[in-house]
C-alpha cells in the first residue's frame, strides 16, 4: 500500500500530507513544492497518524514538515463509535511499534492473546489481495502523483455533496459536548514526537 511505498521511496522527502480523504482527494503536493508527499488515508483518525510517525521514526523516514488534517469532531465522545479506532490496520507492525500494541490492545477483546499467537491474525487478508498488493508496492503502480489521488469529476457531483452535507450534519447529532481525553493525548503525543525529532508541524482543519 501506501506507506510501504513511501518507506521504500529513496530521496528525502521535505513535506508530509497526513490525514483523511479530505487531504487524500483535497490538496495536491506539488502545489506546495518539491519533495511534498500526500500520506493521507482514507477513514483514517489520530490514533493511526500517530502509528504512521512512529513507523516513519523507526524507519529513519521522517520529513522535515507534517501538515496534519484535524477534526474537531474526533474529539468528542461519539454514541455512533464510541471506541473507534484505525489504527488496527496496521496491526503487521504490532510486534515492532509500541504505539500499534497499545492502541489495538485497547480495543481488543477477551481473546487478544490467542488471537496474537498467530503470526498471521497480523496480515489476515485473502491471500490475492496480499499478492496484489506486494506486487503493486514493488512496481509503484498503485502510487501516482506523489500520493495525490482524486476522483473523477461527474455529472452527480452536485447531488453527491448535498448528500455528504446532509449525512455530516445528521451524524452530529450522534456527538456530545464531552471532550474525550484519550484523543487528547494522542494528539499529545504527535506533537511531542514532533518536538522531539525537531519536525515542523502544522495542524489544518479540513472543510
Amino acid at each position: 500500500g501506501k506507506l510501504n511505498y513511501f518507506l521504500s521511496k529513496k530521496d528525502k522527502t521535505e513535506i508530509l500530507l497526513l490525514g483523511d480523504s479530505r487531504i487524500e482527494y483535497g490538496i495536491i503536493p506539488d502545489s506546495l513544492g518539491e519533495n511534498v508527499f500526500n500520506l493521507a488515508h482514507h477513514g483514517k483518525l489520530l490514533d493511526f497518524q500517530s502509528c504512521v510517525l512512529e513507523i516513519l521514526h523507526s524507519k529513519n523516514k521522517l520529513p522535515k514538515k507534517i501538515i496534519l488534517a484535524v477534526d474537531p469532531y474526533q474529539f468528542l465522545a461519539s454514541t455512533e463509535y464510541p471506541n473507534f479506532n484505525s489504527s488496527f490496520t496496521l496491526r503487521q507492525y504490532y510486534d515492532s511499534q509500541s504505539l500499534v500494541r497499545k492502541y489495538i490492545t485497547d480495543i481488543e477483546d477477551q481473546y487478544i492473546g490467542l488471537k496474537w499467537s498467530s503470526y498471521l491474525y497480523r496480515y489476515n487478508s485473502s491471500i490475492p489481495t496480499l499478492l496484489i498488493n506486494v506486487y503493486k508496492t514493488k512496481k509503484g503502480i498503485s502510487i501516482k502523483n506523489n500520493g495525490f489521488d482524486y476522483i473523477e469529476k461527474n455529472e452527480n457531483d452536485s447531488i453527491r455533496v448535498n448528500f455528504a452535507v446532509k449525512e455530516k450534519t445528521a451524524r452530529i447529532s450522534n456527538y456530545s459536548n464531552e471532550i474525550t481525553t484519550s484523543k487528547i493525548k494522542i494528539l499529545e503525543t504527535i506533537l511531542i514526537e514532533c518536538s522531539k525529532n525537531k519536525v515542523d508541524l502544522v495542524l489544518i482543519i479540513p472543510p
